[in-house]
């Protein structure tokens, strides 16, 4: 009997890393996450951006779940490593104004445009035109600054302490507290299912940076236990110089 109530939490941990992907994204410094669901967001500006986000579902991929967003009326941006090609964006759906559990805006974005593996991001266009009802993000052709604060959005819950948490809309805040080559160090709070997230400029609502990794994992007792010392994001600007020379009339 005690075997089993050690064993629970651990297969709940398991389950979530099946649904999410390989556990490599952190929540940094203090236990607590330093995120609010978007239902206690004031700031209008950041909520307009909310919108434009929505929970990523990939039934090819063993209903895998990342974090997309519109940057168009019909285009999703997400991680490469969530879409590593067509064969994964099969049947892929998305779910915008995921705040619970219950009914949710749902659009089928399972046609392939594009991916980097590089640069880590991956396009797929959506039936329909959400962005004309959501909006659609404006992405920065401008180089990040060291120290610049920022807020992310995605889809989470902190499943290290409740496994059967609902893994709703986020915002996360943060800054960037580094940089290197064509990547950004930052401190905001994410977890695996936050592949894919745009990262704001709290100042500029622009989003500049695309969320994909995190480094400096701690373990107890051997196991991880969603905590590290920083996550990782591209920087928005060197994307949208890759996709200029492919879609040059993409506004």
């Amino acid at each position: 009997m005690k075997f089993l109530k050690l064993l629970i939490p651990i297969l709940g941990i398991f389950l979530f890393s099946k649904a999410f992907g390989s556990l490599n994204k952190v929540i940094v410094g203090d236990f607590e996450p330093n995120w609010l669901g978007v239902e206690s967001v004031e700031d209008g500006k950041i909520l307009e951006q909310t919108k434009t986000v929505g929970r990523l579902i990939l039934p090819a991929k063993r209903n895998s779940a990342c974090t997309a967003f519109l940057i168009s009326d019909d285009m999703v941006m997400t991680n490469r490593h969530c879409v590593k090609g067509p064969e994964d964006a099969v049947g892929a759906k998305i779910f915008f104004n995921y705040i619970d559990e219950g009914e949710h805006n749902t659009y089928i974005c399972d046609q392939f445009i594009t991916n980097n593996e590089k640069l880590d991001y991956a396009i797929l266009k959506c039936e329909g035109s959400p962005g004309s009802i959501f909006g659609k993000v404006k992405l920065s052709q401008v180089k990040p600054e060291t120290g610049m604060h920022i807020y992310i959005v995605h889809q989470n819950c902190d499943y290290y302490q409740n496994s059967r948490c609902k893994r709703t809309q986020k915002v996360s805040f943060g800054m960037v507290t580094g940089q290197f080559s064509f990547r950004i160090n930052h401190n905001a709070d994410t977890l695996s299912g936050s592949s894919g997230a745009p990262v704001f400029s709290l100042d500029t609502h622009e989003v500049i940076g695309l969320h994909n990794n995190g480094s400096g994992h701690e373990e107890i007792n051997g196991r991880r236990n969603g905590r590290g010392k920083m996550n990782l994001g591209i920087k928005m600007f060197e994307i949208v110089k890759e996709i200029q020379t492919i879609f040059p009339d993409l506004p």
